[in-house]
């Protein structure tokens, strides 16, 4: 009957037997290498901290072209139909604002306590949050912005 096994069947049948902690992979043991049907994911923390890094940086440049950019009001505002309709209330500004970061802080413990591969989750996220906050200070910088809130310094 061992005449008809193939060597794929011995691999299924490795892959499933329990790991002890002796077991070395390229170095690493395996106790500290997360294992999915047979492909490691490491938790390259270093990597998670360098996209957290890059995330702040780009945060900061952002912040930099919309201090640049707000000095610069030339025209009046731009027409807008809902801005005709509505007046500008703090209240909503705040809802908004408030919601957007209890939303943004959730989400991210959550995954931080609860997801299997969370480095790689939140290096992901970071690396996606620099790439759009690069790509909105590039937009702000070329783009006219008319006059911001009546208010705004609040």
């Amino acid at each position: 009957n061992n005449s008809t096994r193939r060597d794929s069947d011995t691999v299924f049948e490795a892959e499933d037997r329990p790991l002890s902690d002796e077991e070395i992979y390229e170095g690493t043991r395996i106790s500290e290498i997360k294992v999915r049907r047979g492909m490691p994911y490491r938790s390259e923390w270093f990597k998670t901290f360098l996209a957290a890094i890059s995330f702040f940086l780009a945060t900061n440049l952002n912040h930099l072209a919309l201090a640049v950019v707000m000095d610069i009001t030339s025209r009046n505002p731009l027409s807008d139909i809902s801005h005709s309709m509505f007046k500008q209330t703090m209240l909503t500004r705040k809802m908004t604002d408030s919601a957007t970061l209890f939303g943004s802080l959730a989400t991210f413990f959550f995954i931080l306590f609860f997801h299997k591969h969370r480095s790689i989750v939140i290096r992901r996220v970071f690396t996606i949050g620099t790439i759009l906050f690069i790509m909105r200070a590039i937009t702000i910088s070329v783009t006219h912005i008319p006059p911001s809130y009546e208010d705004s310094e609040k």
